[in-house]
């Protein structure tokens, strides 16, 4: 499957395995990378919330890339942090960031620099849902609280204004809860793009409610790191 196939809603519930480089040395990333491509997931994600020397990020894409046949893409936090071996990069649009920079300004810097190096650019909207997480405080926002799903249908829309090219609802690298099935409904209903949904998956239950509340893309991180498998995850969910 390639990059835009990945990025297609087409009904299919696709899955991206996330590597953070700051828990996962090159090798290892490669290694389990490897299993995951067995196993059926659909690319690989690098990136983090914490802060990473790009030589670091670059080395860990290099050394999945030459292990796995599937797209490795990134998702950064900070232009710094490109690498030219990527088949794709995530932008992030923070929408329920108090800080403008990652409103807008790092976006506008990563697009400019991924152009230059010829990289495909995915711009996406970014929205933290929950309790408080790195990632929340890395970006400044505030999370959307989990009673308050009708608040992502605002959000959406004006991401999919905006011209970006699909949604995440990022429920917190290790969370213990995933992103409430409303949240997914709400943004699936009010958009044509895809959905991506991340944070607290960790079972097929968790899979199969995404799934039918409209989830296209599902990222998992912490599962693959403590259980380095996804055997049974999408059992009933993948087509």
């Amino acid at each position: 499957m390639d990059v835009e196939s990945i990025f297609r809603r087409s009904g299919a519930i696709k899955h991206l395995s996330l590597f953070d480089p700051d828990k996962n040395p090159p090798s290892r990333a490669a290694a389990v990378a490897m299993k995951m491509e067995k196993e059926g997931t659909d690319g690989i994600l690098i990136g983090g919330s914490d802060s990473l020397h790009s030589e670091i990020i670059r080395r860990t894409v290099m050394s999945v890339k030459r292990r796995v046949k599937l797209p490795v893409m990134q998702i950064i936090r900070d232009p710094s942090e490109i690498t030219k071996y990527a088949d794709a990069v995530l932008v992030p649009v923070v929408l329920n960031s108090y800080d403008a920079s990652y409103c807008i300004g790092i976006a506008m810097g990563a697009i400019h620099v991924l152009k230059a190096l010829g990289v495909p650019c995915i711009p996406i909207g970014y929205i933290l849902i929950g309790s408080p997480s790195t990632a929340s405080f890395v970006t400044k926002s505030i999370p959307v609280p989990t009673t308050r799903p009708k608040v992502i249908r605002q959000l959406a829309i004006g991401a999919e204004g905006m011209g970006l090219k699909a949604l995440y609802l990022e429920g917190g690298s290790g969370s213990s809860k995933p992103v409430p099935p409303a949240f997914i409904e709400e943004a699936a209903k009010s958009t044509k793009f895809p959905i991506i949904v991340g944070g607290g998956i960790r079972d097929n239950r968790s899979v199969m409610a995404a799934a039918k509340a409209g989830a296209d893309i599902i990222v998992t991180g912490s599962i693959i790191e403590e259980a380095g498998t996804i055997k049974g995850l999408f059992n009933g969910a993948k087509r």
